[in-house]
């Protein structure tokens, strides 16, 4: 049985996992982003090997059986390959400027202005313009990793095109409307009691 001091630490974790999550709007998506790159990566390297062995079947020179066995490990090791996503918050950035960068290991970083890292007021309200900000400068930058994936670049001085930009832009505006829409089934009041 919890003692009451238990069950006051444990409350006390989760105020701060539940606080925490709301510098994250939309972390969800950063999941279903990284498990897409990893499907997408892992069928790539699916049909690879399956032309490695259409090689190796019609092969009978040992050093190119040799070099296509190589050339299957490589890819094997690469199927085990993930895309990871961390956000930051930093105080460079202000109003709606956000950016993103990619380091040579599949590592996106999206950076946020630090104002938009607390959520609720002094006295614990949520302030919804902030958070309508933040999730949208989310999503935008998502959208980089999913449209843009290979122009994203390793240092922020570089900048997206305007067409990419538009891109990102719609995707973000979908994404949130796809996520409202949700939100509405699953907390409409004859439904939100039985959750």
């Amino acid at each position: 049985m919890l003692t009451q001091e238990r069950k006051s630490e444990i409350e006390e974790l989760v105020r701060s996992v539940n606080s925490g999550s709301e510098q994250f709007q939309l972390i969800h998506a950063t999941f279903a982003i990284q498990k897409l790159f990893k499907d997408r990566i892992k069928e790539e390297c699916l049909t690879q090997i399956a032309e490695i062995r259409k090689k190796v079947a019609d092969c009978t020179d040992l050093d190119e059986l040799k070099r296509l066995r190589r050339q299957a490990e490589n890819v094997r090791n690469e199927s085990d390959k993930s895309v990871h996503i961390l956000v930051y918050y930093i105080p460079q950035l202000t109003g709606n400027n956000a950016r993103i960068t990619r380091t040579k290991n599949n590592t996106f970083m999206i950076a946020l202005p630090q104002s938009l890292e607390k959520l609720r007021n002094e006295s614990g309200v949520i302030d919804f313009d902030k958070m309508k900000k933040l999730r949208y400068l989310m999503a935008h930058e998502l959208a980089h990793i999913v449209l843009h994936y290979d122009f994203v670049p390793e240092k922020a001085e570089k900048s997206f095109t305007e067409v990419e930009e538009e891109e990102a832009d719609y995707f973000a505006e979908l994404l949130i409307q796809m996520r409202k829409e949700r939100n509405a089934q699953i907390y409409d009041k004859k439904h939100y009691e039985d959750i």
